[in-house]
This record gives C-alpha cells, sequence and structure tokens, in this order.
C-alpha cells in the first residue's frame, strides 16, 4: 500500500494541479467577460450622460439668447417675441421644452395698469393671478407657443409659488441661470401629467450696475424662462441601449419617489426585482443637483456566455484524467528500472549530489531571470557566471574564468566605480531584491547596456551571504527608445511653433483685442484657449525630456539657500494650492545651502508640489520639510508629504517612467501630461542628486529629492 500510495502521489498532485489551472483559466475567461460588461456599462452610461449635458447647455444658451434680445429691445411687443422664437424652430430641434417665456416684474403700485394695458391688447378678462397681496409680482406676459397648454400658463404670477420662487431669486442673487426643483406644470392639463422643471434667466435694466444682490433686484425688469416636461426632455436618452441599462433621475442627492422626475423604465419592471442597480451619478445644473441611478436589465447581465467556459471546465478534467493515467504508468516503468538500477556505485552517488547542488544553484539564479546570469558567495568569495552570460559578451564560456577581477575587467572605466558603489550599498541596506542599469565590454570593443535583477540571501543577523542575478540584454529596448525620442522631438518642435500662433491669436480673440465675441462664441473660443494651453504645457514637458536625453540641458550650479528656493517655490504655487483649497507649510534650517541650478531645482520642487496639491483632499495640508539626508552626508534632502489616497502597490515601479498615470482612465479626477516625476528624476540626476518616494495606499505619499550640500552649508559638507 506505501508503494502504492508513492506512485500514484505525483500523478494524482499533477492531476490536480491540471484541474486547478483550468479551473483559473474557466475563472479567468469569466473575469474578462465581466471586465467587459463593466466597460460597456462605463460606456452607456457615459454617452447617457453626455447627451444631458448636451441637452442642458444648448438650452441655456437659448435663454442667454433670448436675455440679450429682451434686453436690448427698448420696447418689447408681442408680435417681436413671436417672430424671435419661430426664428429659433424650437419645437422642431430641441425636445422637451413646451415654449419660451418672458415674466415682467411688477410693483404692486403698477399693477392695475399694467392689467389695463394687457386688456387693450385685446385680452378683455387678462389678470395676475392667482389674487393676493404680495410685495412683489410677477406676470407672465409673453409665451410661445401661445396656444394648447400654454395659455394657462399666461399672467401667471410664478412668485407666488414657492418652488418656483426660490428658482427666480436664486437666478437674481447669483446673476445667472437657475433651475426649479421638481414642480407640476400649470400645463399638464390633460391625463399625462409629467414631472417638470423651469428654467429661469434674470434680465437687467440697460444701464444698471449688476455687481451685487442688492444691485441687481433693483435693476430687475423680468425673466426670460423656459418650462419643461421632463419625460419630453429626455426621450432619446440612451435609446440606444434601452434594453441593456436604463435609467432614473431625482431632484435631489436622495432618490426617493418624490424626488422622481424621469425613469426610462416602467414602476412595474422595477418592482419585477429584475434590474440591477448600477450606481448613482451626481450633475449640477444651473445651481441644481440631479441624481442620476443607472439600472442593468436581465439582457445586459445574460451577455455573459457560459459555454465558453464550460468547454473549457470539461477539456480541463478530460486533461487532468489522461495525465494520472500516463504518469502513472510511466511511474511503474521507472519503479522496475530502479529496481535493475539499485547497485550503482558510491562513485555515482557523489556525482549525482554535486549535479543536485549545480542544479540547485542554478535553480535558484534563474528564479530572478532566463537571460545570462550569476552568483557570489561571500563565505567562499567565489564567483559563478552561466555560460549564458559569457556568450552574452561574445565570449567562449570554456576559456574564461570567473572571478571578480574577470568581471571588473569587462567593465568601462567610467562604470567601474558607479556599479560597485551600488553593490556595497545594496549589501550594506536590508533590500533583499533589486534591479540597476550597468554597461559590459563585449569581445569586439562595443558596449552593450544591461538591466540586472536580483536578490539577495540574508543571515539570521540580516548579513548578505550570497546575492545572485541575470542580466537582460536592454540594446533594443534601447534602440526603440531612442527612435521613440526622435520621433517625440522632432513632432513637438513641428507641433510648437503653429500651437504658439494659435494660441497667441485665441488669446487675443478672447482678451477682446478684435472686439467682444458673442457670448456663445466666447464660450467655445474660451474652451479652445484652455486646450491649446494644456497642450502648450505637454509640448514643453516633451522637449524638456528630449533636451534631457539629449544631453543637450545646460546647468549653472551655484550655491543656493534651501529656505530660500522653498518658499520661491511654495510662492509661485499658491494660486494653484488656492484653486483646490488646500495650505502649504515648510520647514527648513537657515544655514543649510545646496549646489543646483536654481531654475532646475524650481522645476524640481513645482512638479513635486504641485502633485501634492493636486492630489490632497479639499482643505488638506501639505508639508515641505528640508534635512541633511540620511542616505548620505554630502547631500540634502527635500521632502514634499501630502494627504492624499496614496499610490497604489502595484504601481510604484512604474511611478518615474515617462507617460506613467495611476489612473488612465478617461473620467479621471485630476489630468496631467505624465511626464513631470519622469523629468524631475531626469533633473536631479543631472544635478548628481536622486529622487524616490514612499506611499501607502489610503495614507498618503511623501517624495523626497536629494541634492548636493554646498561647501558653506550648516551643517558643513564633509572635506
Amino acid at each position: 500500500m506505501k508503494t502504492l500510495n508513492r506512485y500514484t502521489f505525483l500523478p494524482a498532485t499533477c492531476a490536480l494541479a491540471t484541474v486547478l489551472i483550468g479551473l483559473f483559466v474557466a475563472y479567468w475567461v469569466y473575469q474578462q467577460q465581466q471586465d467587459h460588461q463593466a466597460a460597456t456599462l462605463d460606456t452607456i452610461k457615459s454617452e447617457i450622460m453626455t447627451v444631458m449635458s448636451d441637452r442642458m447647455r444648448d438650452h441655456e444658451l437659448i435663454l442667454k439668447g433670448a436675455r440679450g434680445f429682451v434686453r436690448n429691445s427698448e420696447t418689447l411687443t408681442r408680435e417681436e417675441w413671436r417672430d424671435y422664437y419661430s426664428n429659433l424652430e424650437l419645437d422642431r430641434n430641441y425636445a422637451g421644452i413646451l415654449g419660451l417665456g418672458y415674466s415682467k416684474v411688477i410693483e404692486p403700485n403698477d399693477l392695475a395698469s399694467f392689467e389695463a394695458t394687457v386688456r387693450d391688447e385685446g385680452f378683455r378678462s387678462f389678470s395676475v393671478h392667482p389674487k393676493g397681496d404680495r410685495p412683489l409680482y410677477t406676470s407672465i406676459l409673453y409665451l410661445e407657443p401661445f396656444s394648447g397648454r400654454n395659455l394657462a400658463a399666461f399672467g401667471y404670477d410664478m412668485m407666488s409659488q414657492s418652488t418656483r420662487a426660490e428658482a427666480m431669486q436664486r437666478a437674481v442673487n447669483h446673476g445667472a441661470a437657475a433651475m426649479s426643483s421638481r414642480v407640476t406644470l400649470l400645463q399638464e392639463t390633460d391625463a399625462d401629467v409629467q414631472a417638470g422643471m423651469l428654467i429661469y434667466a434674470p434680465v437687467f435694466e440697460k444701464g444698471f450696475t449688476t455687481s451685487s444682490p442688492e444691485e441687481r433686484w433693483k435693476a430687475l425688469r423680468g425673466f426670460v424662462y423656459s418650462p419643461y416636461r421632463m419625460g419630453d426632455l429626455m426621450k432619446g436618452v440612451g435609446l440606444r441601449d434601452e434594453s441593456l441599462v436604463g435609467f432614473e433621475i431625482h431632484d435631489g442627492m436622495t432618490p426617493s419617489d418624490t424626488a422622481l422626475m424621469f425613469s426610462s423604465f416602467s414602476k412595474e419592471a422595477k418592482a419585477s426585482g429584475e434590474l440591477k442597480n448600477q450606481g448613482h451619478v451626481y450633475l449640477e445644473f444651473f445651481g441644481r443637483t440631479w441624481t442620476i441611478s443607472f439600472y442593468s436589465t436581465p439582457d445586459f447581465e445574460n451577455q455573459i456566455n457560459s459555454l465558453p467556459i464550460l468547454i473549457i471546465v470539461f477539456v480541463t478534467f478530460v486533461l487532468a484524467t489522461a495525465i494520472f493515467l500516463t504518469m502513472t504508468t510511466i511511474l511503474h516503468r521507472k519503479r522496475r528500472a530502479e529496481e535493475l538500477a539499485a547497485d550503482m556505485t558510491a562513485e555515482l552517488n557523489v556525482h549525482q549530489q554535486e549535479l543536485l547542488r549545480i542544479k540547485e544553484k542554478q535553480e535558484r539564479v534563474l528564479a530572478g531571470s532566463n537571460d545570462g546570469w550569476w552568483e557570489y558567495d561571500f563565505s567562499t568569495e567565489a564567483l559563478f557566471c552561466s555560460d549564458r552570460w559569457w556568450r552574452q559578451l561574445g565570449y567562449a564560456p570554456e576559456h574564461q574564468s570567473n572571478t571578480v577581477d574577470a568581471f571588473k575587467a569587462r567593465l568601462p572605466e567610467k562604470e567601474e566605480a558607479r556599479v560597485f558603489e551600488t553593490l556595497k550599498t545594496l549589501i550594506k541596506s536590508d533590500e533583499t531584491e533589486f534591479a540597476f542599469e550597468l554597461t559590459l565590454k563585449h569581445r569586439d570593443g562595443h558596449c552593450i547596456p544591461f538591466m540586472v535583477r536580483g536578490v539577495i540571501e540574508r543571515g539570521s543577523d540580516g548579513k548578505a551571504q550570497v546575492i545572485s542575478g541575470a542580466n537582460t540584454d536592454l540594446s533594443e529596448t534601447k534602440r526603440v527608445e531612442a527612435m521613440k525620442n526622435n520621433f517625440v522631438s522632432t513632432v513637438s518642435h513641428e507641433l510648437r511653433t503653429p500651437l504658439t500662433s494659435i494660441s497667441g491669436s485665441l488669446g487675443l480673440i478672447t482678451g477682446g483685442a478684435l472686439g467682444e465675441a458673442p457670448a456663445p462664441m466666447q464660450a467655445m473660443l474660451d474652451v479652445a484657449k484652455t486646450n491649446c494651453d494644456r497642450l502648450g504645457l505637454l509640448i514643453n514637458d516633451l522637449l524638456d525630456m528630449d533636451k534631457l536625453v539629449a544631453g543637450k540641458m545646460t546647468f549653472s550650479i551655484e550655491s543656493h539657500s534651501v529656505a530660500g528656493l522653498i518658499q520661491k517655490s511654495i510662492s509661485a504655487n499658491q494660486g494653484y494650492a488656492e484653486k483646490f483649497s488646500v495650505s502649504v507649510e515648510y520647514a527648513a534650517p537657515e544655514g543649510l545651502r545646496v549646489d543646483v541650478d536654481e531654475l532646475r531645482f524650481q522645476q524640481i520642487l513645482s512638479n513635486l508640489l504641485s502633485n501634492a496639491i493636486k492630489f490632497s483632499p479639499e482643505h488638506g495640508t501639505v508639508v515641505v520639510n528640508a534635512m541633511p539626508s540620511p542616505q548620505t552626508s554630502v547631500r540634502a534632502r527635500i521632502e514634499i508629504i501630502d494627504q492624499g489616497k496614496g499610490i497604489p502597490k502595484e504601481f510604484h515601479p512604474y511611478i518615474f517612467q515617462k507617460f506613467s498615470q495611476a489612473d488612465t482612465s478617461t473620467t479621471r479626477e485630476r489630468v496631467g501630461t505624465g511626464l513631470g516625476l519622469a523629468i524631475t528624476r531626469e533633473l536631479a540626476e543631472r544635478m548628481d542628486g536622486a529622487v524616490g518616494f514612499s506611499s501607502r495606499e489610503g495614507q498618503g505619499s511623501t517624495f523626497w529629492v536629494d541634492v548636493p550640500l554646498s561647501a558653506s552649508s550648516t551643517p558643513h559638507r564633509p572635506a
């Protein structure tokens, strides 16, 4: 029974491993379908919100245009209003809008004469309603189309109703368009009653100052407004995917039946429990917040195809069974062969032990890489280099000696000191894994760049016992990177000149050099100018990186006070900090001085400081500290500490790479070029410095830069 167990354990283990791998693949396929489903949902949600935002922006422009029309008309007549409305063709181009109206503001003393004037126009029964004494009246005077549902609103004082009055007061107090909360419109005169809302834009008399709420109330002439039926307004939103995803719109931040303004599905569908809640999104329009709740349908949830998963599981179990039977047969034959070889000589055993030791050594080193590998034993001072290591340099392994001197001989003179200093630092630290670049000389004389990755085995006292690593040839990587840098440099230079011209032209136009642009055009010009400036920043970053990589950037190294440098950087970024409601504090010894290029060092501090501000929470604090470097006595360290969300651990190795961003989604909260930290590292290294960071997700981040101490610094730089 023991023999049987011995020769069935391995086949059973392999079969089990096959099953586990197959189940993992099945789960991976399932997860891929889940991820695709989530991406589809995000796309649908984004499209729905985009259509909503575009529609509301269109209606805002309509009201702004109507406000300008009223304000510039000295004696506005009903016929002029009707012609203006007809030219807009709102009923054909804009869904949901019941009309475009003008409500006049009336002082109590002028109410009777106002009603008489309107009656003289032919409306004999006209009166401002509802009746009652109020400190201020408003009356819907013009409303197009002046027929059907809209007739019920003629003469209505919207200030008499609290919901409408709140929106109208907010519009005057802020001097901008304002939207009401959920209301039932006067136009709802039949059985198809929909939730509604109104958008108001205040109209002020010309020649009055309107810089404060009090001045705006004194200058108030009336309101242009539009009433909306939510069902008609949202018609067509999400229609392409309505069988997959539905949505509800609630007034305010808390979804409820009383706040429901629109639902793309029936009450029966929601009550059936078949719809799955996919979260909320908050959109703000004209001072009101809407909560958009998304729901997926059974058709959406059933998109996951289980057939491939079932096939994978079936094939896995068939393959596991075949492996078990095949290995069992092989192992039984192996057992018979082992019985015939029981009398192997002691010498063969010695060779087998030696072979096993070499194999274990190879497996230990190969854990780090599949390329040329090496190992150094501190106890025996023996260096071992694999055959592949020597062949990478063009040598025949059998003719080479594995010694430290042989390794040194393959290092270029300018590399030797740096490489051994790096290795000494690693050995003295408590690190167990490492990676760095070095250059080795090929047999024919040219140099090859390598990436060295490896591990350090340490004893219980923390001292290094064995260091092993693998060399990966970076020649092709460097060649591709050089091609990419040349391409980016060429494109950046070609874009910079026309972009500068475009930006300057847009600046002149938006600044009014060619006269005041119409309000709709001005908004579009401001968007173009903002995006043009952002593109300019990206090109400047690309050109800086190109200069650094090409070694064309010049540095003027002088002694500077660290406290003064920090103060200048904080002052330069103060406006940026106020934009995010973030405060900046710093502490730096007065006597601490460093040898840097002031302009480039300010660029480093600005990059790190702006990142800390950008990713800190509102009302958070960014702290800047300066001190001698804890790693070396010849450098000073400046730390920038934020209170942000921290950096995900899986992103740590890529933080200083070009175009690296932890959040690459299209809806990310903070935008950037992804070049700032890469440029920061290059600038620091060119000034004989270094950069680094520490971060734990959810607990903020600390970025630091080390630069050389000045000879006149206190504490003094060592001689």
